[in-house]
């Protein structure tokens, strides 16, 4: 149960808390952070998304427990990555409490590789400092799935020579003049129910 491996993961120190340690994986493919993955003693004092990132292989699920994140993410390998409301759908299903990518500095997102996909389910972002930057950033990529999202006044989804892009079952609530989605590149797109 997911709920048992967040307990498991914050009983544990290792490279999610601390990224120059050794990793343990709890689960075959699964890497999980939760706001509590830090070690003072080990020189970090917040949760990383970024470190659970770096912890993962190509291919493998990062699941991301409730709880606001401010840090910026960087993914140069295909990855899954699950927020606490993965599959539910903001705009009919009944959510509970939000991954939220709160990262007023920088892009939240941004995706840098070139083969294999990267998926995003399940996140609430909630970035708009007016900054110039954005939720989702993507250069040379393979494919890009964001499905289940929330944007709340977040910055603008901005992606280029992605070879399929793919965003569904989001929802955008903006209350300036933000963009929601600037594309560029004429990438292969399935844009649909957001």
């Amino acid at each position: 149960v997911l709920a048992d491996c967040y307990q498991v993961e914050d009983q544990i120190v290792h490279k999610v808390d601390v990224g120059a340690l050794g990793f343990v994986r709890i689960k075959a493919g699964n890497v999980y952070v939760t706001t509590n993955s830090y070690s003072v003693s080990g020189g970090t004092t917040a949760a990383s998304i970024q470190r659970g990132v770096d912890a993962a292989t190509a291919g493998d699920i990062v699941n991301i427990a409730a709880g606001t994140f401010t840090n910026k993410i960087t993914v140069s390998k295909a990855l899954d990555i699950r927020g606490a409301n993965y599959n539910v759908n903001p705009n009919t299903g009944t959510r509970t409490s939000e991954t939220i990518l709160n990262n007023s500095v920088d892009n939240n997102l941004e995706i840098n590789h070139s083969s294999g996909t990267v998926s995003l389910n399940g996140v609430k972002f909630t970035t708009n400092t007016g900054a110039v930057h954005n939720s989702v950033s993507s250069y040379p990529s393979a494919s890009i799935v964001l499905t289940n999202n929330i944007w709340a006044d977040a910055d603008p989804i901005s992606m280029s020579t992605a070879s399929q892009i793919t965003v569904t079952n989001n929802r955008f609530d903006f209350v300036d003049n933000n963009d929601g989605l600037f594309l560029t590149d004429d990438p292969s797109l399935d844009i649909h129910d957001n």
